[in-house]
């Protein structure tokens, strides 16, 4: 049986733990990113990802632009999904890591973020690779990242 007694599901994953894990990383993440947002230039006040994202993913998949109050709930829910799903990942990879659990969640939100946005959002144009970005947001992705990934690592030990 897994910790504390508890049934598991898919692979011995514990899902209350991953949602939990999932949500406090990242708001962890967003806190932080909405911190250094305000200190960036002014001219590079402009929308972070999670709402550029979903700007490109309603025209993309939904096939046009929602309302405000759906382009907000839509942003969260993408947000916090992309989290989650992350997370559950990360469930079944950490297995594989002898590294202390900091060193393994910082590993994996650098990941995270290079495979984001290095790779996939500049592959199916959804944003100009990271290395287009000026660098205080480019820092203050990575730095959202390794938070999310500290924070990760940390609490799924």
């Amino acid at each position: 049986m897994p910790e504390h007694g508890k049934k598991s599901g898919i692979m011995g994953a514990n899902i209350p733990k991953i949602l939990a894990v999932g949500l406090i990383s990242t708001s962890a993440m967003t806190l932080v990113m909405e911190q250094l947002y305000k200190n960036l230039p002014r001219e590079e006040q402009y929308p972070l990802p999670p709402e550029e994202i979903a700007t490109v993913a309603e025209v993309k998949i939904l096939g046009g632009s929602l309302n405000r109050p759906q382009h907000i709930a839509f942003m969260w829910i993408s947000h916090f999904g992309y989290g989650l799903t992350l997370t559950g990942l990360y469930s079944l990879l950490i297995r594989r890591l002898t590294f202390p659990p900091l060193v393994k969640g910082v590993l994996y939100g650098l990941g995270v973020w290079a495979a984001s946005y290095l790779g996939w959002l500049p592959a199916f144009h959804v944003l100009p690779s990271a290395t287009k970005f000026p660098p205080a947001r480019r820092s203050l992705m990575i730095i959202s990242h390794v938070v999310w990934g500290a924070v990760l690592g940390i609490l799924m030990r």
